[in-house]
């Protein structure tokens, strides 16, 4: 039997209740888990929260409250495994510190799932799965998939792409070319001139994965400059590096015009 302490653990305790084991689910006793109330939903059940929530039994017990220890030490009696997502300390202080479980019963595993680990500078910072996926990175490539409606494992599905082609999820190539438009005025100044319009791109070729958490940089080589219809026209080749590889991620002859 698993008891699954907190609301982070929703993806470890469903693979041991796909494998048959009992699951039970601690939530709060006013709106239960936040997640039973994201996403779509069907006659008010929250099919996000189902997904990750099916094979398991579910408890309501305010942690605040004085007696929920008790509570919660007598579960641990019945249980094999015990799974929280808690910061460091939380445990200890309901008195349910790796100590106090082992003396409970001595044979019991316990899983800590965290953030940013026991120890070192952002141990004490609370986090989720937002806070996880906005400081890797991932929420970026997360969000194009969004618009674009690109939902390819390979982009979105972090297990699944662990063991693809490229070890871990990659970047849409569209949102590495569009970080050129980022790039572009740090690489050339352009003085006098009131506007500027994106006539096009040319030569446009995607040669490398950018695997997500990637450090990129944009190198410019300017190709052509011409006077064309009252404005200046500049061709400018934008090279995307990534940091430790052999090969650009992408490049494209970007095409701009300038008026005065």
């Amino acid at each position: 039997m698993g008891l699954d302490v907190g609301w982070g653990n929703a993806r470890c305790s469903l693979q041991l209740g796909d494998l048959g084991a009992e699951v039970i689910k601690v939530e709060a006793p006013t709106m239960g888990d936040p997640v039973r109330h994201q996403g779509a939903a069907v006659n008010g059940y929250s099919l996000y929260f189902a997904n990750f929530n099916r094979n398991k039994r579910s408890l309501t017990l305010d942690l605040r409250h004085p007696e929920a220890p008790a509570v919660l030490r007598q579960l641990v009696q019945r249980c094999d495994v015990v799974l929280n997502n808690f910061r460091p300390g939380v445990m200890d202080d309901m008195g349910l510190s790796w100590a106090a479980l082992q003396q409970l019963k001595p044979d019991i595993i316990s899983c800590h799932v965290t953030g940013f680990g026991l120890d070192g500078p952002y141990a004490q910072r609370p986090s989720f799965d937002f806070i996880a996926q906005a400081m890797s990175g991932f929420m970026s490539v997360n969000g194009f998939a969004d618009v674009t409606g690109d939902h390819q494992w390979i982009h979105v599905d972090v297990e699944r792409a662990k063991d693809g082609p490229f070890g871990g999820t990659i970047a849409h190539g569209y949102l590495t070319m569009s970080l050129v438009n980022f790039f572009l005025p740090q690489l050339i100044e352009v003085q006098g001139f009131t506007h500027a319009v994106n006539v096009g791109a040319d030569r446009l070729r995607f040669l490398a994965p950018v695997k997500v958490g990637s450090r990129i940089r944009g190198v410019g080589e300017i190709v052509t400059v011409e006077e064309i219809k009252g404005a200046i026209q500049s061709v400018v080749r934008v090279t995307v590096e990534i940091e430790g590889s052999d090969k650009p991620a992408c490049v494209v002859d970007t095409i701009s015009r300038y008026f005065p």
